[in-house]
């Protein structure tokens, strides 16, 4: 048909680049939304907020945390390698499965000023 020989055309003369991105609505669809970042929070708030995603949301086998204290350029590391946020949130969620994961605390979440 005409239709899709003008198609076929059209795909053509689009430049590569434009083809092989990705949509943005298809990019991650995983990823939750990016909440304002929580700045200049006090070092008892921070522990807070880290034990209750430990405790409460199981993060470390849910990938279920508050992002919004965490730098995006921020890294985990763990006895193997160092991930990326986007890598960490992604890894750990192939690896775990959430109903039959469990994570307790053997010490007190503590952080500092210091960097």
């Amino acid at each position: 048909s005409s239709r899709r020989r003008s198609a076929i055309k059209s795909l053509m003369t689009t430049p590569a680049a434009i083809l092989l991105q990705t949509p943005p609505a298809l990019a991650d669809s995983t990823a939750a939304p990016l909440s304002p970042k929580q700045l200049n929070l006090s070092p008892s708030s921070i522990s807070s907020i880290v034990t209750s995603d430990v405790t409460s949301r199981q993060f470390l086998a849910t990938a279920d945390f508050t992002r919004s204290i965490y730098s995006e350029s921020c890294t985990f590391t763990d006895e193997i390698d160092t991930y990326t946020l986007p890598k960490f949130v992604k890894g750990t969620k192939a690896l775990f499965i959430p109903e039959g994961s469990a994570v307790t605390l053997t010490s007190p979440v503590t952080a500092t000023d210091d960097l």
